[in-house]
């Protein structure tokens, strides 16, 4: 494991104060790890064209995200996120924010972008855990690497067993996603003007075999600290 994302909802009018903890959270979270951890925290954009909740299910677009690289031991991670929502709970929904622990893979490597396109992905019931996750690296990753108007493409590849044991310990309610895509957008500009060519690509309709697309939820973000 070397990836670990929490992810939050805000209260209502409270976005901008867990913003503002943010930084010191992120710092706080590295050092507890005992590492050099490239560490980054981004928040949700207001005027998100993209962003989406499935219908009818418990999902809902995050509104903040700090991401730490770093190779996860179970005794560090179990310290670092200890009791996480508590001091949280006046600012987030605990129950709808999530940690997430697994892999980082980099199908098309690139240095981080401020600007950040995130899918947390849940998979279809007919699909296992693994059978899913080799599903989306060697087939789904082909759209990825053929999308037009982005930096870097990766998957996050979720432990669900040790994100379980995460959320069990920080406190946080969400940890039953299968994998997070993640898109490193240089400009937006460039990104939606490649928007029809994209949709062209048939990603959507591959997503429909093997992932639960009404429990999944996509959002554009903003990098607000890096360390």
């Amino acid at each position: 494991m070397d990836k670990l994302l929490l992810h939050f909802v805000a209260r209502d009018g409270e976005k901008q104060r867990l913003s503002a903890q943010l930084p010191e959270l992120t710092r706080s979270l590295r050092e507890s790890l005992g590492s050099q951890a490239h560490s980054f925290a981004l928040v949700a954009r207001e005027d998100d064209p993209m962003r989406t909740t499935g219908t009818g299910s418990p999902a809902r677009a995050f509104d903040a995200t700090i991401e730490l690289r770093v190779e996860l031991r179970d005794s560090d991670l179990a310290r670092a996120v200890h009791g996480l929502a508590g001091p949280l709970d006046p600012l987030i929904h605990t129950d709808l924010s999530a940690v997430l622990v697994g892999t980082n893979k980099a199908f098309l490597p690139c240095a981080p972008t401020p600007i950040r396109f995130q899918y947390c992905m849940r998979r279809r019931a007919d699909f296992t855990p693994s059978a899913y996750l080799l599903r989306y690296a060697d087939v789904h990753s082909a759209f990825g690497l053929r999308t037009r108007g982005i930096a870097g493409y990766t998957q996050f590849h979720v432990d669900r067993e040790a994100s379980r044991s995460a959320a069990r310990g920080s406190g946080l309610g969400v940890w039953d996603v299968s994998s997070v895509s993640e898109l490193h957008l240089l400009s937006l500009d460039e990104f939606f003007a490649a928007a029809e060519s994209n949709r062209a690509l048939g990603a959507q309709e591959d997503e429909d075999c093997f992932v639960d697309r009404a429990s999944s939820v996509m959002w554009l973000s903003d990098e607000v600290f890096r360390l």
